[in-house]
């Protein structure tokens, strides 16, 4: 499989639905995670934090995601961890793709 790290021995994908506005979601990250990418569907913006209470009200720790922007990350070891979305436009889909060893 193209694009499939050579260290994952397992793919997840998933959905988050952002409902509604000013509120935070959640998505725990499957154990053993190696590589982790996300996008919003509609290419809006959203924020994400990897601890709870940042997002829905921003403050300050958190991200943003740009506008049709992909956040990914490789050699991660993510045991235990959870990432927390919330979006700029009620409705909104986050696509989620995680490798695992």
């Amino acid at each position: 499989m193209a694009g499939f790290p050579r260290y994952a021995k397992d793919v997840t994908n998933a959905v988050r639905e952002l409902a509604a506005l000013v509120t935070e979601y959640n998505y725990p990250i499957p154990d053993g995670t190696t590589k982790l990418k996300f996008q919003n569907r509609a290419g809006n913006i959203i924020r994400y934090a990897f601890v709870t209470g940042k997002v829905a009200t921003p403050t300050d720790p958190y991200f943003t995601l740009k506008a049709d922007g992909v956040w990914y990350e490789n050699d991660l070891n993510f045991y235990g961890k959870t990432l927390y979305l919330a979006g700029t436009n009620a409705g909104d889909v986050v696509e989620i793709e995680s490798f695992q060893k």
